[in-house]
């Protein structure tokens, strides 16, 4: 069984590829509408995958359509979608569960 000082250690060790994040993290980072990520995904312009029911991006992917301009925003909002995402993560990971 991993202890919480591996769990880190290993969260710090993976790459960006390794990240996945949802529409709420994408639209609220980006600051977009769900309409235009959506748009998006119809058009075939940002690849996802549906994992459990939920639209999944992999952070890769929206660093994609930044650098193509698909997408105007910031780097700064970039390091915030990642940074947000960890953060989130890692709340979970420390939450109990009922079992």
């Amino acid at each position: 069984m991993l202890n919480k000082l591996n769990k880190y250690e290993i969260m710090k060790q993976m790459n960006n590829s390794d990240i996945w994040v949802d529409s709420y993290e994408v639209c609220t980072a980006l600051k977009i509408g769900r309409r235009t990520l959506q748009r998006l995904r119809a058009h075939s312009i940002v690849n996802y995958s549906l994992i459990c029911g939920k639209i999944m991006y992999e952070i890769t992917e929206i660093q994609r359509l930044l650098d193509e301009n698909v997408i105007q925003c910031s780097d700064e909002c970039m390091q915030e979608l990642i940074k947000n995402h960890t953060l989130h993560a890692e709340q979970r990971r420390n939450t109990p569960t009922d079992e």
